[in-house]
């Protein structure tokens, strides 16, 4: 009876020695589940932050996407354990070296799971990175472009100044000169009339005269 209660004990120890490691195992699954709870809700806010960028935010979308197909997996294999672990709560020394191995490949699931999210920080860093960059470049590229812009406005705004002076100048020139030909032509016709007054009143003159004469000639016939 007593070697009886021994084995029992020792199988009771045994099985709360298993339930010890399956709750640890369980608490490193909560943390691995937060973890990548973690890791999906870094990922979307990363994504929020390129929606304006087309062509990348397809390649986070996909990333995000096989990220969450990822995570699914683990929580399926993590399910998957914790139903083994389950159905192996009942054995003794089988079930502990089964959930030994379990952990030590959930260990190096976790570790492969954590070069994995390294390695998806590190290029959406360096995308960030490059994102921050080509938005600057733009920014001093459409800088550039818009002083370009002003500077060929505005020089060719002096341009329509000078020409609509120089039109303006050519104009008044032209008026000038017209009203300067109109002037001579006006000026030649004034003293043409002139002139051909002056002759008629010459002319009216001598007649006059002709007939001052000639009645002077007559009186001084008749007075003699």
């Amino acid at each position: 009876m007593t070697e009886i209660n021994q084995q029992l004990i020792k199988q009771r120890n045994e099985y709360e020695e298993l339930k010890k490691k399956s709750d640890k195992t369980n608490r490193e699954m909560n943390t691995v589940k937060e973890r990548f709870n973690r890791q999906a809700n870094e990922l979307e806010e990363k994504l929020k932050l390129l929606k304006d960028k087309d062509s990348l935010n397809h390649q986070l979308e996909d990333d995000l996407t096989n990220s969450r197909k990822e995570l699914e997996l683990t929580k399926q294999r993590l399910r998957q354990i914790e139903e083994d672990q389950h159905a192996q709560l009942s054995q003794s020394e089988s079930t502990t070296n089964y959930l030994e191995r379990r952990i030590h490949e959930l260990d190096k699931t976790i570790h492969q799971l954590t070069l994995e999210k390294q390695q998806i920080m590190s290029k959406y860093d360096r995308e960030l990175t490059d994102l921050r960059e080509t938005y600057e470049n733009q920014v001093l590229l459409c800088k550039k472009e818009m002083q370009n812009e002003l500077d060929r406005l505005s020089e060719h705004y002096q341009q329509l100044s000078t020409d609509e002076q120089i039109r303006a100048r050519t104009t008044l020139e032209l008026k000038q000169q017209e009203l300067r030909q109109e002037f001579e032509i006006e000026k030649a016709n004034l003293l043409a009339q002139w002139k051909n007054e002056v002759n008629i009143n010459k002319t009216e003159q001598n007649e006059i005269n002709q007939e001052l004469n000639q009645l002077k000639e007559n009186y001084t016939k008749q007075v003699t």
